[in-house]
């Protein structure tokens, strides 16, 4: 597989959501050393079996890790598979600066399921000390 030296921003336009644990996914983050900008825009989950395992970004090479400054997430689902996706995202990003998360309309005027989102995504412990948590 070549390498994609030019590739900054990677945007996902799937019909469905992208799964982070996915083989494809993981190789073309693989060969991406200066991916900055990432966007989901059916959102992102993780295979059940996987929930728990921080290693799966562990095949990235270090330079992914240290340039990507911003996630976007569109439709998020209060399913625990899109909240364990993100964990490990947030948790293996050195230099995120943003993260946006657009929420489903089912979170729409209910404040509480809002603040207990962002409450739980606050308490997970980040690479960047710096980013900066959006729900829209």
């Amino acid at each position: 597989m070549p390498m994609f030296n030019n590739l900054t921003d990677l945007d996902f336009f799937a019909g469905s959501s992208v799964c982070l644990d996915c083989v494809g996914l993981l190789r073309i983050l693989q060969k991406s050393p200066c991916l900055k900008t990432m966007k989901f825009f059916q959102g992102i989950t993780l295979s059940k079996e996987y929930e728990n395992d921080d290693w799966i970004l562990e095949s990235l090479p270090p330079y992914f890790l240290s340039h990507l400054k911003w996630i976007e997430v569109g439709s998020y689902n209060e399913d625990g598979e899109d909240l364990s996706a993100l964990k490990i995202l947030l948790k293996n990003t050195v230099v995120l600066e943003e993260i946006v998360i657009f929420c489903l309309d089912h979170f729409e005027g209910d404040l509480w399921k809002l603040a207990n989102l962002y409450k739980q995504l606050i308490e997970i412990p980040k690479g960047s000390q710096k980013c900066k948590i959006v729900l829209k």
